[in-house]
C-alpha cells in the first residue's frame, strides 16, 4: 500500500463500531453483497477492502458502498505475502487497540449466540486483557453437490451443511521450537478429499518438515514441471486454523492464518468459526485460473490437488450421512464442540 491510499485510511476510517472487517478481494462481485449483508447483520459499520486488480465490477460496486473505504492495487498478490502486506499495513494506521476482523469473500465469522447476538456484545464480554480470538475455517457444503454463488444467492441457506467431527490438537512442534498455545484443527470435507484423518491425526513434527520442503523446492522448479512435483509430493492438508478477530497494536500477521511471536497472543476465552463457502460452482473457474496465476500459496498448489481430485471423480460431493450436520445457528456449532472455551480447549490437549 501506498502512502496516499494509508492517508485515505487515517482521513476516512471513523473506528465507531465495535470492530472493522479487512479484506483483500478479487473478482468477487457475486460474492459481495452477501458478504457484506452478513457482516452488516452482526453491527460491523465499517469496512477496509483493498481490492487487487478485479476486472469484474467489484471495486467499483465496493466503491458505491458508504460504508466501505475502497483502495486498488496491481501489485503481484504472491509478493505482497498473499495480501498480508497490505493488512498489515492497513493495522498499523488505525488506531491501537482497534479490534478488526480479516475475512476473506468467502468467510463469514460466527459465534456463541449468533445471529441474534451483535458482534458489539461479543466485542464487550470478552477479557480486557484479550487481544486475539481463535478460530477455525469450517467448510461449508450443500446436499447435492456445488451450489451456486450467483449474485443474491444466500450462502446461508444455500450451503447449510458442514463436517459435525473436527479434532483440535496441539501442532506439532519440532524439538528444538518453543512450546506454543497453538491449536490444530485436524478434520473437515477437505481433509476427505485429499487425505484421510487415521492418516492425518498420526502425524508428527518430522511429516511436517518433509512436506515443507516444498515451499523450498518450488521455487527452482520450471513453471512447466510445478503441477507434477505438486501431485507426487507427500500432501500438506490446508491449514484450518485461524486468527481472524484481532486488536491493532498488538503485532503484525505471519501469514494469514497466524500473527507474528512475539508478542505471544492473548486468546479471549470465546473463541469463533469462519464458515467458508469455497465448494460453490465458481470454484471450477477459480482451480482454473488460479491454478495458471500461480499467486497464491505454492503457486496454488490447493487448487491443482482440487483439479486432481475433481478429474478422477467428476465433482466434488461432500455430503455424507455419516459425517454431515446441518447448521441453522451457533447452537448447532456447540453441540458439535466447534465454538467453545479457547483455555478449556487447550486444558484437553494437555490431559490427552
Amino acid at each position: 500500500m501506498n502512502t496516499e491510499q494509508l492517508d485515505i485510511i487515517r482521513r476516512q476510517v471513523k473506528s465507531s463500531g465495535p470492530a472493522i472487517v479487512l479484506a483483500v478481494f478479487r473478482n468477487e462481485i457475486a460474492r459481495i453483497p452477501n458478504w457484506l449483508e452478513h457482516y452488516r447483520s452482526i453491527g460491523i459499520k465499517e469496512f477496509i477492502v483493498i481490492d487487487n486488480g478485479s476486472s469484474d465490477g467489484s471495486y467499483r460496486y465496493l466503491l458505491n458502498q458508504p460504508d466501505v473505504t475502497a483502495l486498488q492495487t496491481k501489485d503481484s498478490f504472491l509478493e505482497a505475502n498473499f495480501g498480508m502486506d497490505w493488512i498489515n499495513a492497513v493495522r498499523r494506521v488505525l488506531p491501537p487497540e482497534t479490534w478488526t476482523i480479516y475475512a476473506d469473500a468467502d468467510e463469514y465469522i460466527v459465534y456463541s449466540g449468533w445471529p441474534s447476538r451483535s458482534v458489539d456484545d461479543f466485542v464487550a464480554a470478552m477479557d480486557k486483557n484479550a487481544n486475539a480470538v481463535f478460530g477455525f475455517m469450517l467448510d461449508m457444503y450443500s446436499r447435492d453437490g456445488a451450489s451456486t454463488a450467483d449474485a443474491g444467492t444466500d450462502l446461508l441457506k444455500e450451503c447449510r451443511f458442514f463436517d459435525k467431527s473436527y479434532h483440535f490438537r496441539r501442532m506439532p512442534l519440532k524439538p528444538w521450537e518453543k512450546r506454543r498455545d497453538v491449536l490444530e484443527v485436524v478434520g473437515g470435507p477437505r481433509l476427505r478429499l485429499l487425505s484421510s484423518l487415521a492418516r492425518e491425526m498420526k502425524t508428527t513434527w518430522i511429516d511436517y518438515l518433509i512436506r515443507g520442503q516444498l515451499d523450498r523446492i518450488l521455487k527452482y522448479v520450471p513453471a512447466r514441471f510445478r503441477r507434477k512435483v505438486i501431485e507426487t509430493y507427500p500432501t500438506q492438508m490446508p491449514a484450518l486454523g485461524k486468527t481472524p478477530f484481532t486488536k491493532c497494536g498488538h503485532g503484525d500477521y505471519q501469514n494469514s492464518h497466524s500473527l507474528v511471536e512475539p508478542p505471544t497472543p492473548v486468546y479471549a476465552e470465546e473463541t469463533v468459526v469462519l464458515l467458508h463457502y469455497k465448494f460453490t460452482s465458481d470454484l471450477y473457474n477459480k482451480i482454473k485460473v488460479e491454478s495458471q496465476r500461480g499467486e497464491h500459496f505454492r503457486f496454488g498448489a490447493e487448487y491443482i490437488l482440487y483439479d486432481r481430485v475433481i478429474s478422477k471423480i467428476g465433482d466434488i460431493l461432500l455430503f455424507s450421512e455419516e459425517h454431515s450436520a446441518e447448521f441453522v445457528t451457533a447452537r448447532d456449532l456447540e453441540e458439535a464442540h466447534l465454538v467453545g472455551r479457547f483455555r478449556t480447549m487447550l486444558d484437553s490437549m494437555a490431559a490427552s
